[in-house]
């Protein structure tokens, strides 16, 4: 029975040391091409359950490799959807439209080895149609950001709040405030809250615990995303 059990809680570790989001999200709204190859970089095939052999073109004449991704995934999260979800998360995070998925090495019953190349087609440019989002719930980014200035944005600014939470903000700072209440924008362990189009929201539309951190911290990452453009939705959230 305990070596069942520590079998159980390796596989679930490994599956959780997947280098991705949370794979219950829905897919990101951007156009990326996701490919699936069964075939190694070396041109071995690995089996991968997903691909097919003839299914990559000679991307090196129209596209250039950005960047190369390595994915551990355990049998929990092996499904197609997650997989595809993975691949459209690193090419927006990258500013590219296109994804290779090759098998690294031999595929085991426990973990796969992934590789995800990522590629730009030659010209490429993200385009983001933000939707309208809810009144009063999610702060606006600067006109043309991309999905990756709003990431670093959103990551940098959760860091320094909880560097500075217990800074009093000067008043200027309390000035971008305004009274606004911040405290949903961000979570206990400050883990920001964003939507589909990476914007600052309080809707917190995919976390499951709502617990919120000291009004100190929320304050310090909207001003931090205020300084760097970021504006108030209309009409304003509620005063505290």
């Amino acid at each position: 029975m305990r070596n069942c059990l520590s079998a159980l809680l390796l596989i679930v570790g490994l599956s959780c040391c997947a280098t991705f989001s949370d794979p219950l999200l829905p897919f990101i709204p951007v156009h990326v091409q996701v490919i699936h190859s069964d075939k190694t970089a070396s041109g071995e095939h690995g089996h991968y359950a997903y691909a097919s052999p003839d299914a990559v073109p000679n991307l090196s004449d129209t596209a250039d490799l950005v960047t190369i991704k390595s994915w551990n995934i355990g049998i929990l999260f092996r499904s197609l959807e997650t997989i595809e979800w993975m691949a459209k998360d690193d090419a927006f995070r990258n500013e590219a439209d296109i994804v290779v998925i090759r098998p690294r090495d031999t595929l085991n019953h426990v973990v796969w080895h992934l590789d995800a190349e990522i590629w730009r087609t030659k010209g490429y440019q993200q385009q983001i149609n933000d939707d309208i989002p809810t009144p009063g719930t999610t702060l606006l980014p600067p006109p043309d950001t991309t999905f990756k200035i709003r990431v670093r944005n959103i990551e940098e600014c959760a860091a320094e709040s909880a560097t500075l939470q217990h800074q009093p903000l000067s008043e200027d700072e309390a000035s971008l405030i305004a009274g606004r209440d911040t405290s949903l924008f961000i979570d206990i362990v400050h883990d920001p809250r964003h939507d589909f189009f990476w914007r600052p929201t309080q809707l917190g539309w995919e976390k499951l615990i709502w617990t919120t951190v000291p009004e100190g911290a929320s304050d310090r990452y909207v001003v931090c995303l205020l300084n760097r453009g970021y504006q108030w939705p209309q009409p304003s959230a509620g005063k505290r």
